[in-house]
Parts: structure tokens; C-alpha cells; sequence
């Protein structure tokens, strides 16, 4: 599962899409947040399909039903910039938060959009990160982006190579979306 992530380092993005975003260390579900198709733009991270009498407030989709739900049908594939996300592991009766990343500048999280906002994609965790969350999300390089955007699942998990990520410990304050610094994404012992 994914319920926090950061976008801290926005210059490669700026200077490569001509924006002008300022860094948000900690996106909670309900941001705005940029995503990518075949053009750059912003859309609200929190997922409702059209038929929904009320609001349904999906953040993260299970890449496993994509095509069995009916809240996904009308549906299409984008990219969600990001420099790293944040999963919490249970420890005891507390939750301890640990932020995940690649060295890259920024890389992908895959996710599905309509008009009606967007929803991360998930898939089970394996090997050393099941010991965090059994959930984790579908990832690209910038280089690996179009396995997603051009639903080439059968190539899906070559740009999806968890043993690429880095995984440490913050900060608690994490917990807290008013909190936004640098700092939230800095390891602490």
C-alpha cells in the first residue's frame, strides 16, 4: 500500500517539462500531484468512479483486479512523479515509517486516472520488503515508464526491480501531513 509519498527534488522535472513545482516532501492522499501520460499535469490523488453515488476516496488500486472491478473500467494508465514513498512496519503495538527510493533524480509510480482523479497501483511485496508491508506499488525508471503507459504487462516487472530500492527509517513527524520539510525523508537511527 502506498499512502505517502515525496517529491522533493522537482529540478530535473522543471528544467525537462518547462514547470515551475516547488518540492512537497510529504503528499497525502486528497494533493494535487503531477502525473504523466504523453503530457505533464497535475491531478487530485484520491480515485471515485463516475457511477459512485458518493465519493469512494481510492488511493491505491490492486494491480491484480485492474480488469475485473467495475470502479476501474473507464480508466487509463499514467505515471505519478515521485523521488521516494513512505510505508510504515508494524512494530508491536506502534507503526515505525520508512522511506522508500532509487538514486535516481525522480523515477515513476504507476496509476491508473479518469476525470474523476487517480489511484496508485499496487501489487504484493516480496522478499525484503514484505517484511515492511505485504503491499508495495508498481515503480519505473524514467526509462522504464512506457511499460506501463503502453500496458506491456508480460515486460512489467523489468522496469520494476525492487532489489534497485533503498529503504530507511524517519522520522515519526511524517505522520503528520502538515508537516512538510526536507528532514521527513532523512534517516534516523
Amino acid at each position: 500500500m502506498c499512502g505517502r509519498f515525496s517529491l522533493g527534488n522537482v529540478k530535473a522535472i522543471n528544467r525537462k517539462y518547462d514547470l515551475n513545482i516547488v518540492p512537497n516532501y510529504n503528499i497525502s492522499p486528497s494533493s494535487q500531484i503531477l502525473i504523466k501520460t504523453d503530457k505533464v499535469f497535475s491531478m487530485k490523488w484520491n480515485f471515485s468512479p463516475n457511477w459512485a453515488s458518493t465519493p469512494l476516496n481510492i488511493i491505491n488500486a490492486r494491480y491484480e483486479t485492474l480488469r475485473e472491478k467495475p470502479s476501474f473500467k473507464y480508466t487509463k494508465r499514467c505515471g505519478i512523479f515521485l523521488n521516494g514513498w513512505f510505508e510504515w512496519k508494524k512494530v508491536g503495538k506502534r507503526k515505525e515509517p520508512f522511506f522508500h527510493y532509487l538514486t535516481d533524480e525522480y523515477f515513476f509510480l504507476g496509476g491508473i486516472f479518469s476525470d474523476a482523479g487517480c489511484a496508485i497501483v499496487t501489487i504484493d511485496s516480496g522478499g525484503f520488503l514484505r517484511n515492511i508491508h505485504h503491499r508495495r506499488p508498481v515503480f519505473f525508471s524514467i526509462n522504464h515508464l512506457d511499460l506501463w503507459l503502453n500496458a506491456q504487462d508480460k515486460l512489467l516487472f523489468e522496469g520494476n526491480p525492487p532489489d534497485d530500492l533503498r529503504i530507511h527509517k524517519v522520522s515519526e513527524k511524517v505522520n503528520s501531513a502538515k508537516v512538510n520539510d526536507e528532514k521527513l525523508v532523512e534517516p534516523i537511527c
